[in-house]
């Protein structure tokens, strides 16, 4: 990456442009892990701004800090999803330096934010889980999630009556919830009304795919070259 300072993008009015097939053949490492790209008056190209609150911008995600962007860089993985319907925030580790990274992204929003987490605070992160948002553990393939306190206490008597734990009887149900006439009658429905298989199938692939690449670190973005560590024909951008 190469970063611009958020003062002179705004004083040059600079705008974020498309990557081309051109720049990936010019500059294939600049380009890497990049989105968009700013070219300023001499031609230089950037790949990120600075901002003046010391986040970082590459056009498409934003981080909390420059560090932040430097060490997620190293393998950090996927090791829970929380989902809203609305939002999504996905949880991120690296064991080796115990560190940890929220990715947050809106539904409706096109923006990324990614921060850092004292390992302190991931405790909070699971147990203010609202009765709106679920949970899924990639590693074990589980959900999690909340259940208003009246339904709670419902099942506990329920479960403790039938001389079953609350977790196997809610699996129970919710087995004979899937299994029942219903379900099965709104899975037909869903095909009369001609759900596009194809485009379904695109959706999934595309994903698996984004998982696959987060586990192999693949798509995360790598931190390049900096404003002092620029060799090619620009000098210190960011001022």
């Amino acid at each position: 990456m190469r970063f611009i300072s958020e003062q002179r993008f705004n004083d040059e009015d600079l705008v974020w442009g498309a990557i081309t097939e051109a720049d990936l053949i010019i500059d294939p490492e600049l380009f890497k892990h990049a989105y968009h790209k700013i070219v300023d008056a001499d031609g230089v190209v950037y790949t990120g701004i600075i901002k003046e609150d010391g986040r970082v911008d590459d056009g498409y995600t934003t981080w909390d800090s420059l560090d932040t962007y430097e060490r997620f860089d190293q393998p950090a993985k996927v090791i829970a999803d929380k989902n809203s319907g609305r939002h999504r925030e996905t949880l991120y580790w690296n064991r080796d330096t115990n560190q940890f990274f929220v990715e947050y992204s809106h539904k409706n929003v096109c923006e990324v934010c990614i921060w850092s987490v004292p390992a302190e605070d991931i405790a909070d992160w699971f147990i203010t889980l609202g009765e709106q948002e679920v949970i899924a553990l990639p590693e074990t393939d589980h959900l999690v999630i909340s259940l208003p306190r009246k339904l709670q206490q419902d099942i506990a008597k329920v479960a403790y009556a039938e001389r079953i734990s609350e977790r196997d009887w809610i699996a129970r149900r919710l087995g004979e919830c899937v299994s029942d006439e219903r379900s099965p009658a709104s899975l037909a429905k869903q095909e009369d009304y001609g759900v596009d298989k194809t485009r379904v199938a695109e959706i999934l692939a595309r994903i698996l795919s984004k998982t696959a690449d987060r586990e192999n670190g693949e798509n995360r973005q790598t931190f390049g070259e900096t404003e002092t560590q620029a060799t090619t024909a620009s000098q210190p951008e960011a001022v």
